[in-house]
């Protein structure tokens, strides 16, 4: 089985051959160039990072954010974070307020931070076959080169052009 830290760089590769930019990410052993950006619960008081989502990976393409959980295999419990997330709409607008914080999308000109809020996809990437989920972009990643097969979500198509070499 492929390791998680392969199913984290192959997920970086492919999203670069699609011409995403890789804008934040955790990996698995805490060492990237990228920064890490937490989306935070609304409910949360004082500091710290309780109930605050660190997803794997962010990127950016064409007015769409991608946020990706890399894992390698199927994780329920990812997909349910990345669910409750999706199905929130102050939390997606939390998340976007945080890049613009950090700014993070600085070198992007004329994005749209509504739209930005609205194309906000959600994914899961790991290294077995995947099964079609509702709301949830699921990856296949063959290899740390970024060779992958795509799921896409059941309740929507996804934009042409997005995940194409």
């Amino acid at each position: 089985m492929i390791s998680e830290e392969d199913i984290y760089i192959g997920t970086k590769n492919f999203l670069k051959k699609c011409g995403w930019n890789v804008i934040a990410g955790q990996p698995p052993d805490g060492c990237d160039h990228l920064p890490v950006v937490e989306i935070k619960d609304k409910n949360r008081t004082g500091k710290g990072s309780g109930k605050a989502f660190k997803p794997d990976l962010i990127a950016y393409k064409n007015n769409f954010l991608l946020v990706l959980e890399c894992k390698p295999k199927r994780s329920q419990a990812d997909i349910d974070k990345l669910n409750l997330v999706s199905n929130d709409f102050d939390r997606r607008a939390n998340l976007i307020n945080e890049i613009y914080q950090r700014r993070l999308l600085h070198s992007f000109p004329n994005i749209d931070k509504a739209k930005l809020i609205q194309n906000t996809l959600f994914g899961i990437a790991n290294g077995c076959s995947n099964q079609n989920e509702k709301g949830i972009i699921c990856f296949r990643i063959m290899s740390e080169e970024g060779e992958f097969e795509l799921t896409p979500p059941l309740n929507f198509s996804l934009e042409a052009g997005l995940f194409e070499f």
